[in-house]
């Protein structure tokens, strides 16, 4: 009965190390812009194997889109400002 639970935790414990060490071969990359704001991600290997994120921005920097894709998200619209009227 001893060897029994013996063998049954060492299988647990070998089972909990080799799904860890899959996780930890997944691999992400990010992409900044000129000001240090993310702009986008990609993951290799894991469990998220080819996701990849993209942030776009308006003129004033606010977020205004936020992709997550398997392929290339979608290109961002370049900001234009828009004209202020003066008083």
């Amino acid at each position: 009965m001893n060897r029994a639970k013996i063998w049954l935790t060492a299988s647990v414990a070998t089972a909990a190390i080799l799904s860890c060490s899959a996780l930890a071969q997944e691999t992400t990359t990010y992409s900044y812009d000129g000001l240090g704001r993310l702009q986008g991600s990609a993951i290799a290997g894991g469990t998220n194997n080819g996701r990849k994120t993209g942030t776009c921005f308006d003129a004033a920097g606010n977020r205004t889109r936020y992709d997550v894709a398997t392929s290339a998200p979608a290109v961002c619209p370049t900001p234009t400002p828009t004209p202020t009227s003066s008083p």
